[in-house]
C-alpha cells in the first residue's frame, strides 16, 4: 500500500501497483491543464487518479460541493467535446466518511474508450478535486479500487 498527503491535511491510501507520476509525466498527459496536486497511475490495470485542491474562504462559505461538481461537469463537457465526451450520469459517493456528488462520463483517446469520474469534496475552507480514469473495457475491477481509495481518505 502507498499513501499520499494532499495539501498537508488529507491522506489517501492506494493499493500496490500504483506509482506517483513526475511533473514532467503529468504535463505530457493529454488533456491535463494546470498542475494537479498529485497523479498516480497503475500501468498494468490502466487506472489513473488525479487530485488537486483550492483554498477559498469565501467560496467555501458560499458554495456547496454539488454546485462546484455541476460547474465542473459543464466545463469538462465543453473541453472534451473533441474526444466524444458523453455524460453517463450523476451519483453519490462516500469519500472519507462524507457523502458527495460525483459524475461519470465516457470519452475516447487514441482509439481507446475511457471511463472517467469526477467529484469535489469540501473540507474546512478547501475544495478537493478528485478524478478517476480507466478503460471502458474493464470498469468493474477498476471501480472497486477507486471506491476503496475514496473510503481510505482521512481528514
Amino acid at each position: 500500500m502507498g499513501q499520499i498527503v494532499l495539501n498537508g491535511e488529507v491522506t489517501l491510501t492506494y493499493p500496490e501497483g500504483f506509482r506517483e507520476l513526475t511533473r514532467e509525466e503529468i504535463q505530457q498527459m493529454e488533456g491535463v491543464k494546470g498542475d494537479p496536486g498529485m497523479c498516480i497511475r497503475d500501468e498494468e490495470r490502466h487506472i489513473i487518479v488525479t487530485a488537486g485542491w483550492k483554498k477559498s474562504a469565501l467560496a467555501a462559505l458560499m458554495l456547496k460541493e454539488g454546485d462546484v461538481t455541476a460547474r465542473i461537469q459543464g466545463q469538462m463537457e465543453s473541453a472534451m467535446e473533441e474526444f466524444g465526451y458523453e455524460l453517463q450520469g450523476f451519483l453519490e459517493r462516500q469519500v472519507g466518511g462524507k457523502t458527495v456528488k460525483a459524475f461519470r462520463y465516457t470519452y475516447e483517446t487514441h482509439g481507446v474508450g475511457m471511463l472517467g469520474e469526477a467529484l469535489v469534496v469540501k473540507h474546512k475552507r478547501t475544495f478537493y478535486y478528485l478524478y478517476f480514469y480507466c478503460r471502458t473495457e474493464q470498469p468493474e475491477p477498476a471501480g472497486e479500487i477507486w471506491e476503496e481509495m475514496m473510503r481510505s481518505i482521512k481528514w
